[in-house]
């Protein structure tokens, strides 16, 4: 191993030590990371002995970010790949303390591309680059044509199978959103949790929307229905006290195209349950803000406009109260809904959040208005 070469070497003046660092050079890195105080006079020594080491100034540069020395180790990398650029980590890492402490965008994007350029079978570095890209607001249409040129990458990874079908319904390819999820066996990860239903849900809905806007009730009836039904290859089943109010509020319209107004009445009335006040965006478990909408609009078609307004107007004093509000993740946080090696803005996704809210309350307020 290397970390045995490199040992070995110290204490040793003579051309064998020199021989030892030159083939600890050539070593497998991939379960190389020193981490204790101990380990930066030994890599020391390693450069002294042999200042053209490349995997050297990795390690290095490795463990002093470890110790937050976030300069030390960035001239170490840099060094690392002016000696050897073919080295995808080393560059990678680089991108992360550009990106994370020195807002250094461009440049981070640019490493995160060679990176990936030199291992294009690399679907964690896939990953994170694309995140860096969605950060960096690349569009969907961008994203996309970049996931369909390395579909062989993303398969190997959940996550990425995820982002694609995020990006087949933003793009309105629900249907294909559907199916893809569909085919796939899904497994719980770490800040995946609750995923991949949303997008299997989300693609479920949009297709019923399209199936009611051609009047075809039945159909759409059937997809909404399915929505509530997660199939095992998901993961992960329904959490307990999940309300589906846009759901319901879809299958009460429904019902009242064809007919049946006791069991439209029944589902306006499952739309109009839950929590009436917005959480923060932060834990996937919270109930969306937008299920607040559909609770008022439920109870407008239930006659009740006064508890319309009170969640219309919920959703607005909530966004206008926090909308500069300044965010942080808790010491004790978990399952967070997005897991990011690249620092996530969180006061603009916030500011996002909360004007999200705000229009809501404003569209509710509007489609009351049209209704009274």
């Amino acid at each position: 191993k290397a970390s045995d070469n490199i040992i070995l070497a110290c204490g040793n003046k003579d051309e064998k030590a020199f021989k030892l660092l030159k083939k600890a050079e050539l070593c497998c890195p991939d379960c190389c990371f020193p981490t204790s105080i101990e380990d930066i006079l030994v890599l020391s020594y390693a450069l002294n002995r042999n200042p053209e080491g490349a995997k050297a100034h990795y390690y290095l540069g490795n463990l002093y970010y470890d110790k937050k020395q976030y300069s030390v180790s960035k001239k170490l990398w840099e060094k690392s790949i002016a000696l050897d650029d073919t080295y995808p980590t080393v560059l990678r890492n680089l991108a992360i303390e550009y990106y994370n402490k020195e807002g250094r965008k461009e440049e981070a994007l640019q490493l995160m591309e060679r990176a990936f350029s030199l291992d294009e079978g690399d679907a964690r570095v896939f990953l994170e680059l694309d995140q860096l890209r969605r950060k960096m607001d690349f569009s969907s249409e961008e994203r996309f044509s970049y996931f369909k040129k390395h579909l062989d990458t993303v398969y190997k990874r959940d996550d990425l199978c995820l982002e694609y079908a995020a990006l087949l319904n933003d793009m309105g390819q629900n249907k294909e959103a559907y199916y893809f999820i569909s085919k796939r066996k899904f497994h719980p990860w770490e800040g995946g949790e609750g995923k991949v239903p949303r997008e299997y849900v989300r693609a479920l809905i949009q297709m019923a929307k399209d199936e009611m806007r051609k009047e075809n009730w039945m159909e759409a009836k059937t997809f909404l229905e399915k929505s509530l039904e997660y199939p095992e290859n998901l993961g992960e089943g329904r959490l307990e006290g999940q309300k589906d109010n846009e759901v319901y509020y879809n299958l009460g319209l429904i019902y009242e195209k064809i007919g049946r107004g006791n069991e439209a009445e029944q589902a306006f009335w499952k739309a109009s349950l839950g929590e009436d006040q917005p959480q923060g965006m932060m834990y996937y478990n919270d109930q969306p803000a937008a299920e607040i909408y559909y609770q008022g609009l439920a109870y407008i078609k239930l006659g009740k406009k006064d508890e319309a307004i009170k969640r219309f107007q919920a959703l607005k004093e909530y966004g206008s109260k926090h909308l500069l509000d300044h965010v942080k993740i808790e010491y004790f946080a978990v399952s967070l809904p997005d897991l990011s090696v690249f620092d996530e803005d969180l006061d603009k996704k916030n500011r996002i959040y909360c004007e999200k809210l705000i229009a809501l309350g404003k569209k509710g307020e509007e489609y009351l208005k049209s209704e009274v």
